[in-house]
C-alpha cells in the first residue's frame, strides 16, 4: 500500500459555447484535491498491477470559491515495459455527490425551456473511464501518446437535458526535447 494526494482541474465553461446550456449561467473552473490510496495487487519483472482509490473534494475557482461536492474514481491500473516502451492501461467506474452532479447537470426552473425541462440530478454512479498510454525516451526526446474513452450511459444524471452524448473519445500525442539531465541517476531508473 501507499498513499498520496492527487489533484485535478477543469477549465471554465461558457454557456454561449455549449448549445445545451445556452442562456444558462457560465460554469466556473474547478479544482479537485484529495487522498489516493494505492495497492499493488501483483507485479512481475516488467509489469505491475495496482488498485487506485482516489477520493476528491471539489471546489470552484472564482472570486468566492465554494465546495461543490466530492468524486470517487477507483481504477485498476496496469503498467508494463515492452521493447523500450512504457505502456499503461487503466479503467474503472466513477461516482460523485448530488451537489457535484447538480453543478453540471441541474436545470433550474428559471432556465427551463420547451426543449430543456427543469431537472435535478442525483448523487451516485457517474459512468466509467478507460485510458491507455505509451511513452518512450529516444535520446534527447521523449515521445508520449494516450487515448481515453468515457461513458455516462446509465449514470444517475443520464436523463438530464444537458446530456447530449453518452460516450466520448479523447486522444493526444506529445513530443518533448530533454535539454539537460542530472549527472546523478536514481538506481534502477536507467
Amino acid at each position: 500500500f501507499d498513499f498520496d494526494i492527487s489533484v485535478s482541474a477543469s477549465a471554465p465553461t461558457r454557456s454561449s459555447d455549449n448549445r445545451a446550456r445556452e442562456g444558462m449561467a457560465d460554469l466556473a473552473a474547478t479544482v479537485e484535491v484529495g487522498p489516493n490510496l494505492n495497492s499493488t495487487l501483483a507485479r512481475g519483472a516488467f509489469w505491475k498491477l495496482d488498485l487506485r482509490l482516489p477520493v476528491h473534494a471539489v471546489f470552484t475557482v472564482q472570486g468566492k470559491p465554494r465546495t461543490i461536492g466530492w468524486t470517487a474514481s477507483p481504477v485498476i491500473n496496469l503498467d508494463l515495459q515492452w521493447a523500450g516502451w512504457n505502456l499503461g492501461v487503466q479503467g474503472g467506474p466513477r461516482w460523485a455527490s448530488r451537489r457535484y452532479h447538480g453543478f453540471y447537470y441541474d436545470v433550474d426552473t428559471a432556465d427551463a425551456t420547451a426543449v430543456r425541462p427543469a431537472y435535478a440530478a442525483q448523487g451516485g454512479y457517474a459512468g466509467w473511464r478507460l485510458m491507455a498510454g505509451a511513452s518512450r525516451r529516444l535520446a534527447d526526446f521523449w515521445l508520449g501518446a494516450f487515448v481515453r474513452a468515457d461513458g455516462v450511459g446509465g449514470a444517475v444524471f443520464d436523463a438530464s437535458p444537458l446530456v447530449r452524448q453518452r460516450h466520448n473519445l479523447t486522444y493526444g500525442l506529445a513530443l518533448s526535447w530533454v535539454f539537460s539531465t542530472s549527472d546523478e541517476r536514481v538506481a534502477g531508473r536507467d
